[in-house]
């Protein structure tokens, strides 16, 4: 199934402003490393989707990879995350 390109237009505006962001921050000093995992309210912050959002998409089985680590306790690899930012850019 092809991805709706409004979406994956989505995806990359957001993954470009989220970094935009990040470096900024970094070249202020503000920015920490990222950690090798991330919790949902650190991708959420990465990707720019609510954690309500990636909660909706890990139900539906789409979205950034993840691993749950106990009943309510999710993480998502970063090197999963930004790959999946990643396929959904689009060459212009």
């Amino acid at each position: 199934m092809p991805l709706d390109p409004q979406f994956t237009e989505l995806v990359r505006a957001t993954a470009v402003a989220a970094a935009a962001e990040y470096y900024r921050q970094q070249a202020q000093g503000e920015a920490l490393p990222p950690p090798e995992w991330l919790t949902t309210e650190q991708t959420a912050a990465l990707t720019g989707f609510s954690p309500r959002a990636l909660q909706s998409m890990r139900q539906r089985g789409e979205g950034p990879p993840y691993t749950r680590l106990g009943a309510k306790l999710i993480r998502y690899p970063l090197a999963g995350v930004r790959e999946w930012l990643e396929r959904g850019l689009v060459s212009s």
